[in-house]
């Protein structure tokens, strides 16, 4: 019990100076900085801690409103597979109208190593010109390294066309139960500014065994799909195009299906306005033709048809967050009341200092399910999920809220423990 003691008041006291220590190399660190500008990092694809490591000459706040810059980042696919990060800085209180904008483009085979340092050196090539009225552009050194082929011509002997093959899988065992699960896809795509088509294929194999009362009850769900688009660049706000798809499925009851329509698009806003805002409609129509497993509800075994859609798509990214709202409906050309709707819509608010709420919500109106097997679906059907079920709609919805109070300040990382 001494000893335990001993070694108690051993770590209090150390704890004790190691705190003052830290206040002394606080308080020295404090002196430099009470003159940086405070930045607030607005992204869900960034390593904060890397940055914060290799960024030490601003103050990391929690909330916007404390901010001198706030950093917005977004992030979209590029036509080989890899992401364009569009670094939004937007300046607020005496920085006010100190606004610029930075994109960084990463191939598909980056590392998360690669893409942080290169967000990171964007990062602070960004906050150069805030950094700047500061005393603490005393301290940042600017070096340049030549590149050296800076002016050779680019040359691309694929041509942009981007290839990808994949396959994966799982399998999950106990006593009662086992689930096996194999997948695997090949794709092709080329974007340009001009156009962009893509190609991809795959296949699915899912397969569940339960043991119950002496009886092994056993699932295999299989499909395979091929689909292709076609999109051309008419203006800034116009765009056509074309979609092909071919599928076959078990839970479906599809042999084999196929569909072709041709598209055209608008968006409110010209495109060139992605990375921040859009409105988009959307208007296809063309022929399907399915051919079944069992009859159907409707006494058929294959059935061509035709249809139209048309979606509705809406997204703004703001500092106070984000919005995205989509409406999507479809019917058929010989029967409009086989239709179907869906609606969805999600919300990222920060609505006051430290409050924020998110939430996503779906909901569809299904009356176009004419592929259903006549007959009642087996206890395996519905247990297993082996088949598609009869509905006359789907829902679905999640909500959070979320509040931080306290310093504002958010400058260490401390990753022990």
């Amino acid at each position: 019990m001494k000893i335990i003691s001993s070694a108690a008041l051993l770590i209090l006291l150390m704890s004790l100076f190691d705190v003052n220590a830290q206040t002394q190399d606080t308080t020295k660190t404090d002196s430099i900085r009470k003159d940086a500008i405070n930045l607030f990092i607005d992204c869900n694809y960034c390593d904060i801690s890397y940055i914060k490591k290799h960024i030490k000459f601003v103050n990391y706040v929690r909330d916007t409103k404390e901010a001198h810059v706030h950093l917005m980042v977004t992030a979209n696919q590029t036509g080989s597979g890899g992401i364009e990060y569009g670094l939004f800085f937007i300046g607020q209180n005496t920085y006010k109208g100190i606004n610029d904008t930075l994109k960084l483009t990463m191939t598909p085979n980056s590392t998360s190593d690669e893409v942080r340092t290169a967000m990171t050196k964007t990062i602070k090539i960004g906050l150069i010109r805030y950094v700047s009225k500061t005393p603490l552009i005393n301290y940042i050194n600017i070096d340049y390294e030549h590149p050296e082929s800076e002016n050779a011509p680019i040359k691309d002997k694929w041509n942009s066309w981007v290839f990808s093959l994949s396959s994966s899988g799982n399998y999950n065992s106990q006593s009662s139960s086992s689930s096996f699960y194999l997948s695997s896809s090949v794709s092709a795509s080329r974007t340009t500014e001009a156009s962009k088509v893509s190609f991809s294929a795959g296949n699915n194999f899912n397969e569940q065994r339960f043991k119950m009362d002496n009886e092994e009850i056993i699932g295999i769900n299989r499909s395979n799909y091929f689909s292709h688009l076609y999109a051309k660049s008419i203006s800034q706000h116009w765009s056509i195009g074309e979609y092909a798809n071919a599928s076959t499925s078990t839970y479906s009851n599809l042999n084999y299906a196929f569909s072709i329509k041709p598209a055209i698009e608008y968006n409110i806003f010209p495109y060139s306005q992605y990375n921040r805002r859009k409105l988009c409609f959307n208007y296809s129509i063309g022929v399907n033709h399915h051919n079944y497993i069992d009859t159907t509800i409707y006494f058929k075994t294959k059935e061509t048809y035709g249809s139209q859609n048309l979606s509705v798509y809406y997204q703004t990214i703001q500092k106070w967050g984000n919005i995205y709202i989509s409406l999507d409906g479809s019917t058929f050309l010989n029967d409009f009341k086989k239709n179907s709707i869906n609606i969805y819509s999600s919300i990222e608010w920060r609505i006051f200092k430290g409050f924020s709420i998110n939430y996503s919500m779906s909901y569809g109106f299904v009356r176009d399910q004419i592929g259903l097997p006549k007959g009642e679906a087996s206890r395996d059907d519905v247990l297993l999920s082996l088949k598609q079920l009869q509905t006359d709609y789907t829902m679905y919805a999640y909500f959070g809220l979320s509040y931080t109070f306290g310093s504002i300040y958010n400058n260490v990382v401390n990753p022990r423990f």
